[in-house]
């Protein structure tokens, strides 16, 4: 009995761990997002100005490109994240701006395969299908659930 409950434990070990890691991330995102929500928010207050605070926001946190190896692209590509993720929080809000870094973790820390037999299959493959849902459900809902082409059919 002892050797089936150990044969049960691990063949859910990599969900658990899928699950266990996906928690650590969307928990990640949660608290990233408002932390960057409160500095742009604070630049707002002390600027009073909304795109002198976004400028300021770019600028605040593109420094740290400076002090890669190569600083001259880092700085450049984080001025360029970090002006995308001003225009997402400013037009779209705080929930796309978190689904956005949630996504953005996703696809960098885990890693793919098509062999879903290996040890790291299982995460790769829910990941994938988290990813897709979440763009069907934003697509659906978007769309509030209207007919895509019904427009067209009736010209």
């Amino acid at each position: 009995m002892d050797h089936l409950h150990r044969a049960r434990t691990l063949r859910t070990a990599p969900l658990a761990h899928f699950a266990s890691g996906y928690a650590n991330h969307l928990f990640s995102a949660l608290v990233g997002t408002l932390l960057l929500f409160l500095v742009f928010f604070l630049l707002r207050v002390v600027l009073r100005r909304e795109w002198l605070a976004g400028i300021a926001f770019v600028v605040l946190l593109s420094v740290r490109g400076l002090a890669g190896d190569h600083p001259a692209v880092d700085t450049c590509t984080y001025v360029a994240i970090y002006a995308i993720l001003v225009a997402l929080l400013l037009r779209y809000g705080l929930l796309a701006a978190m689904v956005c870094i949630l996504v953005t973790d996703l696809l960098i820390a885990l890693v793919f395969t098509a062999d879903f037999g290996a040890w790291y299959g299982t995460a790769s493959l829910l990941t994938v299908l988290s990813v897709i849902a979440m763009a069907v459900y934003a697509f659906r809902t978007s769309t509030a659930g209207k007919p895509l082409f019904a427009g067209l059919l009736d010209k």
